[in-house]
């Protein structure tokens, strides 16, 4: 899978929606001064082998994470975070992304339950700390926040949740942080 140049002209049309990036034909098609720090091949997995790829792009010195896939004429895979986002590295974004994208659910969820704490919805999950009525800014608005330590599958996740209309939304994450305000600090940076 090569990069395409950046003045072909079906890249500028790919590019429209897309600013950083996207896949066409099985090729990666970078914007203008979008720079390709690193690349896992194919971690889909799909059919035909080598349609998809997973990049860390760079521009104007901020880093993204993007996963760009698909069959040839089919319908696209495009996801992309800004790097650090929930993930304290690439490797633990991609897995999540890897997983979710074959129906599995990697990362423990948690609901508010009547009083208002959190409970975890996995029965193999360990709830270790959690905090509630948080102000992340505008950005993590609901009827109810907060968030949760989990041990889940070895390994410790922090879950934002907010329930907006009586709906629970939880946004995993994995972090270098110790502590539940270690973390919120670091949230409220991307959030």
């Amino acid at each position: 899978m090569e990069v395409l140049e950046h003045g072909v002209a079906v890249a500028h049309d790919l590019l429209e929606g897309v600013p950083w990036a996207a896949f066409h034909h099985g090729e990666v098609v970078l914007a203008p001064e979008v720079r390709e720090v690193d690349r896992r091949e194919d971690p889909l997995e799909l059919e035909p082998r080598g349609t998809s790829v997973a990049l860390v792009l760079e521009r104007d010195g901020v880093r993204q994470w993007w996963l760009l896939g698909g069959p040839f004429g089919g319908p696209e895979t495009v996801l992309h975070d800004p790097a650090g986002r929930g993930f304290a590295t690439f490797e633990q974004w991609l897995d999540f992304r890897v997983a979710t994208a074959h129906g599995e659910q990697p990362a423990p969820t948690v609901t508010f339950a009547a009083d208002g704490t959190l409970a975890v919805t996995d029965g193999g999950a360990t709830l270790l700390a959690q905090r509630t009525g948080l102000d992340l800014g505008p950005g993590y608005v609901g009827d109810r926040t907060g968030v949760a330590k989990v041990q889940h599958r070895g390994v410790v996740w922090y879950v934002l949740a907010r329930e907006v209309a009586g709906v629970t939304e939880c946004l995993p994450a994995i972090s270098d942080a110790t502590t539940i305000e270690e973390f919120l600090d670091e949230a409220r940076r991307w959030c």
